[in-house]
């Protein structure tokens, strides 16, 4: 056992409970921790059968189609008086065998036709979560070609099992309560632009620009969670463009111009996928970073950060997009650069402005724009 190696692990596993996107790295690192070639999280009720489930080295099909028909027929969960004992639910490591010896198994349709086609010969699950009717586990598979997991992957598993625990419900509480970082708040509350983050058909948050701008008659309002424009058309591809970031398999952000009545400069609206380079592993409704550039107030300008901070024309660049609610991909799509590129970008800014995170370089370059000095 690398206990070295098991410490690192666990702490990746806290590191998920506040960063979403370290789930597909966790269940990598997992599997590679237990012998596997594969993992998944779902969470399942237990009644319908039906839920949803985030894998890695598997086919993205599996998830689905487990859910579409598999799951009624996994022998792996069949327990005599199941929703009673659900009741009772105890976070505990799993194995195959458990339930049922490796021939009864491999006679089943489940491993017939589901388990052998994703090469998946044995399975090792760590109990979650329980909430009401739905379970949360997590499972590292190996292919035939290994050896099944035995009493040394239970021990292992069982040393992770109540880190992933607890990392999980910390997860859940900050995602239940539908809480943003107060250096995020902060951020958006301190931008010079009017931004909203809208999701589900409800608005989660707007600060005060955005609230102001919202009260103005003649331009844009939110009627049941929805963005609307005086103009039909205006509002059309509003509602087009809140549909593409908020939903499908490759989420994108874009921008419309919205007219204003009384021959005033039309507003540029902005949406981002908030959380556009992340993986929400139960995510259920989208939400959307919607940034309103008013032109006839003005944004910060490239010369105000270089000179006021020190940035390079890129990174000012860079940086007035950031305010401006592009992620770190729309910028580097915008400006033609790769990825990488924005990123190393970035971390110049931050080592310029003492920031060690995207919202508070937000905050303090929203604040830097509210100068006096500022041209």
């Amino acid at each position: 056992m690398d206990e070295a190696a098991i410490a690192v692990l666990i702490e990746r596993i806290y590191d998920m409970a506040l960063e979403p996107a370290l789930w597909p790295e966790l269940l990598s690192g997992l599997a590679t921790m237990l012998g596997g070639n594969a993992g998944s999280i779902e969470q399942e009720h237990v009644v319908s059968q039906r839920g949803a489930g985030l894998t890695i080295g598997l086919d993205p099909s599996a998830v689905p189609q487990y859910f579409e028909y598999y799951a009624e027929r996994n022998v792996l969960r069949r327990v005599a008086n199941f929703s009673e004992r659900i009741k009772s639910f105890t976070p505990i490591v799993t194995l195959d065998q458990d339930a049922m010896s490796k021939d009864s198994l491999m006679r089943a349709e489940f491993y017939a036709d589901f388990l052998r086609p994703a090469g998946i010969h044995s399975v090792l699950t760590l109990g979650l979560w329980r909430e009401g009717p739905s379970v949360t586990a997590l499972s590292v598979y190996r292919p035939r070609n290994r050896p099944s997991f035995d009493e040394s992957a239970r021990t292992v598993a069982t040393i992770l099992l109540p880190h992933l625990v607890r990392a999980f419900r910390i997860g859940r509480k900050i995602a239940d309560g539908g809480a943003m970082q107060a250096g995020l708040t902060a951020a958006l509350d301190q931008s010079p632009l009017a931004v909203l983050i809208l999701g589900g058909g409800e608005l989660h948050h707007a600060n005060a620009q955005a609230l102001s701008l919202l009260a103005e008659p003649g331009g844009l309002s939110l009627i049941g969670g929805a963005l609307v424009a005086a103009d039909v058309a205006d509002t059309d591809r509003l509602r087009a463009m809140m549909a593409r970031a908020q939903s499908g398999p490759h989420r994108v952000g874009g921008g419309v111009t919205v007219r204003r009545a009384g021959g005033r400069t039309p507003l540029s609206v902005v949406a981002t996928p908030l959380g556009a380079e992340r993986v929400s592993v139960f995510q259920t409704a989208p939400a959307v970073m919607v940034c309103v550039t008013d032109p006839e107030i003005g944004a910060i300008p490239d010369t105000l950060l270089r000179e006021a901070i020190g940035l390079t024309a890129a990174e000012a660049r860079i940086a007035r997009m950031l305010v401006e609610g592009r992620s770190l991909r729309g910028a580097a799509e915008d400006l033609d650069i790769s990825y990488s590129t924005v990123r190393n970008h970035l971390q110049h800014i931050f080592e310029k402005t003492g920031a060690t995170r995207q919202a508070e370089l937000v905050a303090l370059l929203a604040r830097t724009a509210k100068q006096p000095s500022a041209p």
